[in-house]
């Protein structure tokens, strides 16, 4: 019985291996769907860099176009930057040339106050890489 028993599995094995490579293997005459090609080493691939979409076949879903962009300041964006007022100048218009608010061009300098008559051509400012104020921290470290 437990020969018959064994004899049995061994033969639906090859059955299920045999049924599954028939259906595996194309009939002649015609061709095989596109398949991914999947890279085993290096890093996945970009997609094009065409911001044009592609003629798609119906159905094969929504078109996506790509849209790059990379924002690269003038300034950097980690430091303080010195500028030298020109004649005209304002603190808004500073701030405004730098994107900043006109608060953090007057916070950032100490001798500067809210009115425009304190800005002299010629005058170096310390301009924030971002919004806020500068404090300059003293006392205790200078020894």
């Amino acid at each position: 019985m437990t020969r018959t028993f064994n004899i049995l599995l061994v033969v639906g094995c090859v059955l299920s291996i045999a049924a599954a490579f028939l259906i595996s293997v194309k009939p002649a005459g015609t061709t095989a769907a596109p398949t991914a090609q999947i890279e085993a080493s290096g890093p996945s691939s970009l997609p094009p860099l065409s911001t044009i979409s592609l003629a798609q076949s119906p159905g094969s879903g929504i078109t996506r176009n790509l849209q790059l962009h990379t924002h690269i300041p003038d300034q950097p964006a980690n430091q303080i930057v010195q500028y030298r007022v020109q004649g005209g100048d304002s603190p808004s218009s500073i701030a405004r040339e730098f994107g900043l608010q006109p608060e953090s061009i007057l916070w950032a300098n100490a001798e500067l106050n809210a009115n425009a008559g304190s800005l002299k051509p010629g005058m170096v400012l310390n301009i924030l890489p971002v919004d806020g104020v500068l404090h300059t921290a003293s006392g205790m470290f200078d020894k």
